[in-house]
């Protein structure tokens, strides 16, 4: 769950910048009293126990920020026993009050099913107050119902309308999903120029974005000029989020010498052990690194 546990710092400058935002801020309804600073405080601190009575505190009182922050203490069983009964009771306080985060966390146990009954309807509905709240979950996660038509009919113009809502605040599952509907024509105009400044937006965090820009570096396309040094980069950052086939790609490239690079048999078995730890058939995808990997096994 996302805590949005500010520091103190960081609250006290929303309160003397509020003026600036107040439309924003009402409509969210966020709440900084002074219980919710001083609860801040000490989960900034990792006083957890007493961040979560104070949080408690405020939440009785109808503070909405703390009434979310509540309830994701009592999802995750920080500073409290795990009590998922809770958690979905504040979560539905803080969203009923408008809290945009709120919405989406509850939204996601309605999608998922997993803690609560599934319930498309009710996911749908509650992304679409985030979003109209403008929050860029919120706008994410409608793309994704239309995307797959989950409680709506399935309607790849409106899932791109969100995702490029989402994209355009940041959020980067939402430029990695831009991107594919851009390369592949789906819900927009083909459109392969976009879709690579979308992949490269979301390659720091996004493993797909990254192992996608690799590749296209590495072999080169219409859009992207070969370049190898940009290419193992983008593969380095794949590997880095532990995308599997990124980590396999990289064995491979190590093991044989590939793209003009450095033979280096024991790093190439660490990517490939990594890989397999991943997804355990990719150990069968080059018969000399699956050979020497049962090699190495037997010696240890």
């Amino acid at each position: 769950m996302k805590h949005l546990i500010l520091t103190s710092a960081a609250v006290f400058a929303l309160l003397n910048t509020a003026h600036a935002d107040d439309k924003t801020l009402s409509k969210n309804k966020i709440s900084f009293s002074k219980q919710f600073i001083s609860a801040s405080k000490e989960y900034e601190e990792k006083k957890y126990k007493e961040a979560f009575n104070i949080y408690y505190t405020a939440a009785q009182k109808g503070d909405v920020a703390a009434e979310y922050e509540l309830a994701a203490m009592y999802h995750d069983g920080v500073g409290v026993e795990q009590n998922i009964a809770k958690a979905i009771h504040w979560y539905t306080q803080a969203a009923n009050n408008n809290h945009a985060q709120a919405q989406v966390e509850l939204g996601i146990l309605y999608l998922s099913g997993n803690e609560i009954k599934q319930d498309y309807a009710k996911a749908l509905s509650l992304f679409g107050k985030a979003a109209q709240n403008q929050n860029d979950r919120g706008y994410y996660f409608l793309g994704r119902m239309y995307w797959n038509g989950y409680g709506t009919t399935k309607d790849l113009n409106k899932a791109a309308k969100y995702y490029e809502k989402a994209a355009s605040m940041g959020h980067k599952s939402a430029q990695y999903a831009l991107a594919s509907m851009y390369e592949s024509g789906a819900g927009v105009p083909k459109d392969a120029t976009k879709a690579y400044v979308l992949y490269k937006q979301s390659a720091d965090k996004i493993s797909w974005s990254a192992y996608k820009l690799a590749l296209a570096y590495l072999e080169g396309n219409t859009e992207i000029k070969k370049d190898i040094v940009q290419g193992m980069k983008y593969l380095e950052k794949a590997a880095e989020l532990h995308d599997t086939l990124a980590l396999a790609t990289m064995a491979k490239i190590k093991y044989h010498g590939l793209y003009n690079q450095k033979v280096d048999k024991e790093e190439a078995l660490k990517y490939y052990e990594l890989a397999a730890q991943e997804y355990e058939s990719v150990i069968f995808q080059d018969n000399d690194l699956y050979h020497a990997r049962l090699s190495v096994s037997k010696h240890k």
